[in-house]
């Protein structure tokens, strides 16, 4: 008696690789598509809107560390509120770590921490760029005795910084499109480059409130720590856009012109016929003498289409 292919159980193999695809589809949507449409009522794009308009469409894109603190935290940190991983632009290799303000206002978590260092040690030994889309308001203060203490805590991420820049000579170029307050702030200031986007994006140790609670002083974000003081005035970033996408044009254009250097080496083969034709799937199952046309299901029959290639071995039935 035969079982019919409808009632079959599945594998646990394709059960569990259902299972992760039902997960990631769900950790890629970060905070939600509220949180998402709040984003775009302020004129920014989405924490993967920016990722796949910073990359070269249709390109390789190797995602690190989606699964990070997915059950931890009663699943309030997807993806850790950073997402990390390698592509390319314009035809070349770099590294991205784009905080997802999505997720607690892209704060950081303790495994935050660990996916940005990861992302900084993979342009390190690969000697690639490292592109940083900053929109974070700084450390999860609940959680902060986990994220500076520590040999590989998040001071480790402004030593990497400094290594990079110092003696790797490795590029590093940041776009802060949003929040970028206290010690997230230093991510940026320590890159080669940095691009800020007017009207919605601010750099600095605090905000107004604590100046205004700590002196009493009234001040605006944009006079503090906007666009326009940093590129103007103090001269901490290099470069003012106007909106997000004007920003991901200007690092594609800038990555473009940076000199190339021996990196991630990638060939890809041409693909070769099998040594042997592959099984049967016609219902007459035969090993000699098929004609061009299986007579019992009318399908292309495999002896025919691997005519070309030497004669097949007679299997057993």
């Amino acid at each position: 008696m035969t079982t019919s292919p409808a009632s079959r159980k599945p594998s646990r193999l394709r059960t569990l690789s259902d299972e992760y695809r039902e997960l990631a589809a769900r950790l890629r949507q970060g905070g939600g598509a509220e949180r998402i449409a709040r984003m775009h009522q302020q004129g920014k794009l989405a924490p993967r809107e920016r990722v796949e308009r910073l990359l070269d469409r249709g390109g390789p894109w190797l995602e690190l560390g989606l699964l990070m603190a997915y059950d931890r935290y009663d699943g309030q940190a997807p993806g850790a509120g950073v997402i990390t991983g390698v592509g390319t632009i314009e035809g070349r290799e770099v590294v991205g770590v784009d905080n997802d303000a999505t997720v607690k206002a892209g704060s950081w978590w303790p495994e935050t921490i660990t996916k940005m260092l990861r992302a900084q040690e993979v342009a390190m030994r690969q000697h690639i760029p490292i592109v940083y889309l900053v929109d974070s308001a700084g450390v999860n203060l609940p959680y902060q005795g986990g994220v500076f203490p520590g040999q590989y805590g998040a001071a480790r991420l402004f030593y990497y910084n400094s290594i990079m820049r110092r003696y790797l000579h490795v590029p590093q170029i940041a776009a802060v499109m949003g929040s970028c307050v206290a010690g997230g702030a230093y991510l940026p200031a320590l890159s080669d480059v940095i691009f800020m986007v007017e009207g919605t994006s601010f750099m600095g140790l605090g905000g107004p409130n604590l100046v205004k609670g700590a002196t009493g002083q009234t001040i605006d974000a944009e006079t503090l720590g906007g666009a326009r003081m940093h590129t103007e005035i103090s001269a901490v970033a290099h470069y003012r856009v106007a909106d997000d996408g004007a920003c991901l044009t200007r690092i594609r254009e800038y990555v473009a012109r940076l000199p190339r250097v021996g990196g991630i080496q990638q060939r890809i083969l041409p693909a070769r016929r099998p040594a042997r034709p592959p099984i049967c799937t016609t219902s007459c199952r035969r090993t000699t003498g098929c004609p061009t046309t299986c007579t019992s299901c009318s399908r292309a029959c495999w002896t025919a289409a691997s005519s070309t290639s030497s004669s097949p071995t007679p299997r057993k039935r």
